[in-house]
């Protein structure tokens, strides 16, 4: 408790005290579950914006989940590449799409045909899309928080995913997202709804 007394006295109350090697010990352990697969964890800096954390995560061969141009700023500070920078988020704005395309971003999951229509409007010819699909899959989570189910206005329904492609085959998507909601303590609505995921990239050949 000592250490926690000086920080009190040196930075006064409440203040905010992040263990660097728990982080990265953290961060080791969700990479050891991907060994043998080709992939890019992103940490979702909704979460924590602070830099210095972002950058110990970065360190760590980690990219970044940004919704924000906030959030996109603090990647930024703490060092992270714009290719190691996924764009989330539903409802993004023209003068946003200015702003990320600016700053270099490469990767964007897109949330639905409005959306794509304009990024089509802005010649984004060297972004990599991910479509955002709706599963239909009951989380099991609050309501408020689940994002998975039809009615809900997250994603593309997978039986409107082949219309989609087909309308905008000019563009460069090279896969698909899926987020169901927060805060699920069951395993079985994510094995379900990656099934469907990957059934539908087999289907239009992502990989």
């Amino acid at each position: 408790m000592e250490i926690f007394e000086k920080i009190a006295e040196k930075f006064g109350t409440p203040t905010y005290v992040y263990f660097a090697d728990t982080i990265r010990e953290r961060a080791r352990k969700v990479l050891e579950v991907f060994e043998n697969l080709e992939v890019l964890p992103t940490f979702a800096v909704k979460a924590n914006g602070n830099p210095v954390l972002l950058g110990i995560l970065r360190d760590a061969g980690y990219g970044m989940d940004v919704v924000t141009p906030g959030e996109l700023i603090a990647s930024e500070l703490a060092g992270v590449s714009m290719n190691k920078i996924v764009w989330n988020g539903n409802g993004k704005t023209e003068e946003e799409m200015k702003f990320f395309l600016a700053k270099g971003v490469k990767m964007v999951n897109v949330d639905s045909f409005e959306e794509m229509e304009l990024w089509r409007k802005m010649k984004a010819c060297d972004i990599d899309f991910f479509i955002r699909v709706n599963p239909d899959v009951d989380p099991k989570t609050h309501p408020h928080i689940s994002t998975g189910l039809k009615k809900h206005k997250f994603g593309i329904p997978l039986n409107s995913l082949e219309d989609f492609l087909k309308k905008f085959s000019d563009m460069n998507v090279v896969g698909l997202h899926v987020h169901i909601g927060s805060q699920i303590t069951e395993v079985s609505p994510f094995v379900e709804a990656l099934s469907k995921v990957v059934e539908a990239s087999d289907k239009y050949g992502f990989k």
